[in-house]
């Protein structure tokens, strides 16, 4: 009976310490992430008020330096809920290439995330779709429906004006996401006409 609760004892003891060794190397990734973050560069501007309620885009890098840093884009509606996020690495995006500094990173989000252009603000902006082509396509861009978008889904939703975000997220390469009855959804993607 003595050896019975000698060994239950033990194989108790070494659960325990089993179980706080796991709990540590949980927190150690953590903490590490925390501490190598050199490249804390954050952005936010309002893309669309409708209705009253203001829907936000932010941008925020996290990495070792900002060279080598991810990117992450979120679009937030009225009640701060998660609609779209995007993520990839600084180096592939083209207005946060070559921002090496934190200073460089928090002036590249803000040029990322605001529209400038006018045209593509909503998605009247967009490319006409002729009936013969497999695509939209203005001189020297091509535009990309998602898939499954079929061309009358396309013009409905290039004649309905709606509000449109296109951001880079790659060299040569914008994601176009629609405000449509309080949802966001990717639309597709416009690239320069030689990709």
């Amino acid at each position: 009976m003595k050896k019975l609760c000698a060994a239950l004892v033990t194989a108790l003891a070494l659960a325990a310490c089993g179980q706080q060794s796991a709990e540590k190397a949980e927190e150690a990734p953590a903490a590490e992430q925390a501490a190598a973050n050199n490249c804390p560069a954050t952005a936010e501007t309002v893309w669309v008020s409708a209705n009253g309620a203001d829907y936000k885009a932010q941008a925020s890098t996290t990495g070792a330096t900002c060279a080598a840093a991810t990117a992450t884009l979120t679009i937030r509606g009225p009640e701060n809920q998660e609609l779209h996020t995007f993520s990839a690495p600084t180096r592939a995006i083209l207005p946060l290439m070559n921002a090496t500094d934190q200073t460089a990173m928090q002036a590249a989000l803000t040029t990322w995330i605001t529209q400038t252009s006018q045209s593509m603000r909503t998605t009247s902006g967009l490319p006409n779709w002729i009936a013969a082509s497999l695509q939209p396509e203005i001189t020297g861009t091509r535009f990309y429906p998602e898939e499954g978008l079929t061309r009358e889904q396309y013009l409905a939703i290039r004649t309905a004006a709606l509000p449109q975000m296109c951001y880079s997220q790659g060299r040569e390469q914008w994601a176009c996401v629609i405000l449509e009855n309080g949802a966001v959804r990717k639309i597709g993607l416009n690239t320069l006409a030689n990709n």
